[in-house]
C-alpha cells in the first residue's frame, strides 16, 4: 500500500514538472477574467464599448475598444500593457472564424507583398493577415510592441506578435498573440470581423493588393490603439531612431475615408479611426500635438500639447469628407469651429483695410508667426464647412483671412520670386517657404473659389505666378498643374 502511494505521489510530481517545462518552452495562453466594461456609447453607424480586463496570471492588462457597425461587422482596436513582472508571448484575443475553407493573405516581409495560402492549421508571424473565408473574411493587424516615451509618443521595440489558427470541428479558432511585454513597453492590435459572406476587400481588383501592401502597418506610419504614429522630426521633443510621435493629420485615416465608397475594409476602419480621433478633441475643441517643438519653445515658449492650425485644418478635411458620404461626427466638427471662430479672433494680426492674418499655434507667451499655407488650409475648410453646417459666420471668417492676403501680396513675394514663409510680428515676413506646398495650397484655393462660382482671385494669382516662375527657375517638381 505504501509503495503505491509513493508510485503515485511521484507519478503526480512527474506531471507537475512536465507541465511546467512545457510553460517554459511554449507561449502561456493567458485567461482574463471578466471584463469590466469602462463605457457604451452611440455614434452614427457604430455602438461603442470599452472594456479592460486583467490576466489571471502576470496581472497583465487588456483595453479594448470595439465598434459594434450597424453593416454588422465588428472593428477592435486593443492595447495590452504588462503587469508584475515581464511576460512572454501571451494571447491578446481569441475567436472563431465561421467558416469551412478559404484563403489567408499575409503579408511578406521579405517581397514586400502578399503571400498567399489555403485556410488550414498555422502560425503566422507577419504584420497583417487577411483572411478571405467562405462565409466570413477577417482583417487583423497582428501586435507590435513599443515602448512608452513622454508625451505621447512611442518607439517600436522590435517584439512583435503572431497569428495561431486551430481547426475546432467545423470552424476555425483564430488566437492572436501579442509581443514580449516588461516595464514601459505596450503592444497594439487591430481586428476587423464580417458578419457574412461580403468581402471585405476585393482582392481580385486591378491594383487592390499592390495598394493594401502599403496599409500593412509595417511602415513608417503606424495604426495604434489611440491614433496614428509617424516618425518625430528632428526637432520634436522626443526624437530619435524609431521614435513615433501622435500625428493629427492622420494619413492612415485619409486613406481609409478616400476609399470607403469603394471598400468595405477601408469603410469600416474608418468610422472606428475618426471616432478614435475624435477622443483626442481637448474641452476647448482643438485636437492638440501632443510632442514638444524645440523651436516653438524656444521661439516663442510654446509647450507641448499646442495647437497647431496646419494639422488640424488637415484633419478636418477628412472629417469633411466623411460628412459628404455619410452622416456623423457633426458634435466633434462643431466644437472645432466654435473653438476656432474664438481662436481667430482673439489670435491675429489686423491688415491695413481689416483682413485678418491668423496665427499658427497657441499656447505661446508672445505673438507667433502667420505661415501662408496655413491661412489657406484654414480658409479651405472654413468655407467648406459653411455650407455643410449652414454656419455663415464660417465664411465670414474665411473671407476676413482673404482680405488679410489681398492687403499683403506683395510682401509675401520675394525679389527672386520665391515666397516669404511667414508674417510675423511687427509687420515682418521671413523664413524659408516649402517647395511646392504653398503654391499647391494655392492652387486648391483657386479651385474652391471656382467650384462656389466666385472666380479666381486676382491676389492669389499673383502670388501662384510668382512662385511658379521660381518653381521652374529652380527645377522644383510635386507641384499641381
Amino acid at each position: 500500500m505504501k509503495k503505491k502511494t509513493v508510485l503515485i505521489l511521484a507519478l503526480c510530481l512527474l506531471l507537475v514538472f512536465l507541465a511546467a517545462a512545457v510553460l517554459m518552452i511554449r507561449p502561456m495562453q493567458r485567461g482574463f477574467w471578466k471584463a469590466q466594461i469602462l463605457s457604451e456609447r452611440t455614434i452614427d453607424g457604430a455602438a461603442v464599448r470599452e472594456e479592460e480586463s486583467n490576466s489571471i496570471l502576470g496581472g497583465l492588462t487588456r483595453l479594448e475598444r470595439t465598434y459594434d457597425l450597424s453593416n454588422g461587422d465588428q472593428v477592435v482596436f486593443g492595447r495590452m500593457a504588462p503587469g508584475d513582472k515581464d511576460s512572454a508571448y501571451h494571447m491578446v484575443h481569441s475567436d472563431i472564424l465561421d467558416c469551412r475553407e478559404g484563403t489567408v493573405w499575409y503579408y511578406d516581409h521579405e517581397t514586400n507583398f502578399w503571400k498567399t495560402t489555403p485556410l488550414a492549421e498555422m502560425e503566422l508571424g507577419t504584420t497583417c493577415v487577411y483572411i478571405d473565408g467562405d462565409a466570413q473574411d477577417y482583417f487583423i493587424y497582428v501586435p507590435i510592441g513599443y515602448q512608452v516615451l513622454e508625451n505621447n509618443s512611442l518607439r517600436e521595440n522590435g517584439s512583435k506578435g503572431y497569428l495561431s489558427v486551430i481547426k475546432e470541428g467545423s470552424h476555425w479558432r483564430l488566437r492572436l498573440y501579442g509581443s514580449f511585454l516588461q516595464a514601459g513597453t505596450v503592444c497594439d492590435y487591430s481586428i476587423l470581423r464580417s458578419s457574412g459572406d461580403e468581402p471585405l476587400l476585393n482582392i481580385a481588383a486591378e491594383n487592390v493588393k499592390k495598394l493594401w501592401s502599403t496599409y500593412c502597418n509595417n511602415g513608417d506610419g503606424r495604426w495604434c490603439y489611440d491614433g496614428y504614429y509617424f516618425p518625430a522630426a528632428d526637432t520634436y521633443i522626443p526624437t530619435g531612431d524609431g521614435c513615433l510621435f501622435r500625428c493629427v493629420a492622420a494619413y492612415f485615416a485619409k486613406s481609409m475615408e478616400w476609399q470607403a465608397g469603394s471598400s468595405r475594409c477601408a469603410a469600416d476602419l474608418s468610422i472606428a479611426i475618426l471616432d478614435t480621433i475624435a477622443l483626442q478633441q481637448t474641452e476647448e475643441g482643438y485636437f492638440p500635438t501632443m510632442s514638444g517643438s524645440t523651436w516653438l519653445q524656444a521661439d516663442y515658449g510654446i509647450e507641448p500639447g499646442f495647437y497647431d492650425t496646419r494639422f488640424n485644418s488637415d484633419l478636418l478635411l477628412i472629417y469633411e469628407h466623411f460628412m459628404t458620404r455619410t452622416e456623423g461626427f457633426t458634435e466633434v466638427i462643431s466644437r472645432y469651429f466654435d473653438f476656432y471662430l474664438d481662436f481667430a479672433e482673439q489670435h491675429h494680426y489686423e491688415t491695413e483695410n481689416g483682413g485678418y492674418l491668423i496665427w499658427d499655434y497657441n499656447n505661446a507667451t508672445q505673438p507667433v508667426h502667420c505661415s501662408l499655407n496655413h491661412q489657406l488650409a484654414e480658409m479651405l475648410i472654413l468655407y467648406r464647412f459653411a455650407a455643410l453646417l449652414d454656419r455663415p459666420e464660417l465664411e465670414e471668417m474665411a473671407d476676413l483671412m482673404l482680405l488679410g492676403i489681398e492687403d499683403t501680396w506683395e510682401g509675401w513675394i520675394m525679389e527672386d520670386n520665391n515666397l516669404h514663409y511667414c508674417y510675423m510680428d511687427g509687420g515682418v515676413f521671413g523664413k524659408d517657404d516649402y517647395p511646392y506646398l504653398t503654391y499647391n495650397d494655392l492652387y486648391t484655393m483657386q479651385q474652391e473659389f471656382e467650384k462656389m462660382g466666385r472666380g479666381r482671385n486676382e491676389a492669389l494669382d499673383r502670388l501662384m505666378e510668382a512662385k511658379l516662375h521660381w518653381m521652374q527657375a529652380n527645377g522644383v517638381t510635386g507641384y499641381h498643374s
